[in-house]
């Protein structure tokens, strides 16, 4: 049987990220990342401010949370999880930092926790329990965010001080994929809040070919439609965050096989997949090359920076912000893509 060949493509719509040439920038440009904490098996990355959360495998089939807040390394007190805790960081009610994550007793029962590193405390979010599935939380003071799987990946809103005041983020679920589906569906969806604002990155399933999933970041505010600002088709291509810093979006864009030896005759065109980027309403994109040695899909910002995993697995690090540049050339999605691979023997 004879494979068909797939082109796999990708592009930003509005402004694009970069120019053509500043694609091919070696990534050695990048600030250099330094380690923040040596925990093997780190995943799961998620910061504010100046503190990073991340899970740790226990070495009997679970996890456990361990945070750095204030330059001290500490295992939050929380039960182990027999998954990488969803977990996020940001400012709670009281002022302090807290950290909020799901817990599962069954695979369609999930309650949200929240973990306060002021009064150092773990209590349920008020509101969250019974029969309901909720997970991938994000907290921003007043306001607890968190996806519904039994309801087509839905993100909702809702007091994290009374549990009240439910509220469905329109635009951004839609029903659950199913063995024979028509239509595009949903397979996930995380949501980060900064302040009224809120990032969605969902991963949608294509109608035909279920093996290929559509990636998309949205960008909005809470109880308003958002609008996509990134997205792509395939199997390889991946985002990573999203995240804020002082109102401007960030997230990082990667090609799943940028790993050095792989294809060499195609090293130059896959370094133009570990990018960076920022974008603010009005202003456009802004986007630098990301450094080798470590992993964008652990991507998450701070303040004037960003923590990730390295590539071997073994330490948290950490890297100030990159020298990021304006796009110089526009790019229609409706005309103008990036190919997402290049086969064997081929250049850019």
């Amino acid at each position: 049987m004879q494979t068909a060949r797939v082109s796999w493509r990708i592009h930003l719509t509005a402004a694009a990220i970069t120019s053509v040439a500043a694609l091919a920038l070696c990534s050695s440009a990048s600030a250099r990342p330094t380690v923040v904490a040596v925990s093997p098996g780190a995943t799961g990355v998620s910061a504010y401010s100046d503190a990073v959360a991340w899970s740790k495998p226990n070495g009997e089939g679970g996890w456990l949370l361990f945070a750095r807040v204030g330059g001290r390394v500490e295992r939050v007190p929380a039960a182990p999880s027999a998954d990488p805790f969803d977990v996020d960081l940001g400012p709670g009610p009281d002022g302090s930092i807290w950290a909020v994550y799901s817990r599962c007793r069954r695979k369609n029962r999930c309650r949200l926790f929240r973990y306060s590193f002021g009064s150092r405390t773990e209590l349920p979010l008020p509101g969250s329990g019974g029969s309901k599935r909720e997970t991938n939380p994000s907290i921003w003071k007043g306001t607890v965010a968190f996806t519904n799987p039994s309801k087509g990946y839905g993100v909702y809103t809702r007091s994290a001080i009374t549990g009240k005041g439910l509220s469905r983020q329109p635009g951004v679920g839609r029903r659950g994929c199913a063995r024979r589906s028509r239509s595009i569906c949903a397979r996930s969806a995380d949501a980060e809040l900064y302040g009224r604002q809120i990032a969605v990155l969902r991963s949608l399933e294509h109608p035909r070919f279920h093996y290929i999933e559509r990636r998309e970041i949205l960008l909005g505010t809470v109880g308003r439609r958002g609008r996509v600002v990134a997205r792509n088709w395939g199997d390889f291509t991946y985002f990573g965050g999203p995240g804020f810093d002082r109102g401007r979006l960030f997230f990082a864009i990667f090609n799943s096989q940028t790993e050095p030896g792989l294809h060499p005759e195609c090293s130059s065109w896959y370094r133009s997949y570990r990018r960076i980027v920022s974008y603010r309403r009005g202003h456009g994109y802004k986007s630098a090359p990301a450094p080798y040695g470590i992993f964008l899909g652990d991507f998450a910002k701070r303040h004037a920076g960003y923590f990730s995993v390295d590539d071997r697995g073994e330490s948290v690090v950490t890297a100030d912000d990159p020298a990021m540049r304006r796009s110089t050339a526009p790019i229609d999605p409706r005309t103008r893509i990036f190919p997402e691979r290049c086969a064997e023997g081929e250049g850019p």
